[in-house]
């Protein structure tokens, strides 16, 4: 059975729109980069999706996250319900292209946090 068979609500995000499109023609599903999704307000350099106006998603999926950086990571923890399963996709090269101490330290906090699990 798939998460959609089960009636949750997904949402699919990358960092980049190159990413994103990957994204969506290796799931044939919409995929969109985590700026949009979070609607970026540039008046002030927030997101419309935030701690206090939830996203509206059962399991979201983020594509090549180990190249989000630490504020990017945290707007979107922020932004999601706390029943909501967050799933960051790695893909091990990443590893190399990018810093590695940012990203481990994003996950070691969320695995270290009640409202995260």
């Amino acid at each position: 059975m798939t998460l959609k068979e089960v009636g949750l609500k997904i949402k699919l995000a990358a960092p980049t729109g190159r990413a994103a499109k990957r994204l969506s023609e290796a799931t044939g599903r919409q995929a969109s980069t985590i700026h949009r999704m979070l609607q970026f307000t540039p008046e002030d350099g927030g997101f419309y999706y935030n701690e206090d106006q939830k996203l509206k998603a059962d399991v979201l999926v983020v594509d090549e996250a180990s190249m989000l950086d630490a504020q990017l990571c945290l707007a979107v923890l922020r932004a999601v319900p706390l029943t909501c399963r967050v799933i960051l996709w790695v893909m091990l090269t990443s590893f190399r292209q990018l810093d590695r101490v940012t990203f481990c330290l994003i996950c070691c906090k969320a695995g270290r946090s009640r409202a995260l699990c």
